[in-house]
């Protein structure tokens, strides 16, 4: 039998890439906006070079007051 983390890890990272594809930026660059429960998850399937090869300029926390940023689009990644 397969470990499940054989398993699961490959499954979520490539999900979660997909779901940075799906968003366009007319700049090219977008921020992901992260809570607390999502940033393990993450980290345990990425590294923060596909992340950024992937668009993502800057991860930011949900639960900290952050600069609006208009111009760029946002991914919200909550668990």
């Amino acid at each position: 039998m397969v470990g499940t983390d054989g398993l699961l890890r490959p499954l979520v990272r490539e999900r979660l890439m997909a779901m940075l594809r799906e968003v366009e930026s007319d700049m090219g660059w977008k921020v992901l906006i992260v809570d607390q429960g999502s940033v393990p998850i993450l980290s345990a399937a990425c590294k923060m070079s596909e992340v950024t090869e992937e668009g993502v300029t800057l991860v930011e926390n949900l639960d900290i007051r952050r600069q609006p940023m208009p111009a760029m689009e946002g991914i919200y990644f909550i668990s």
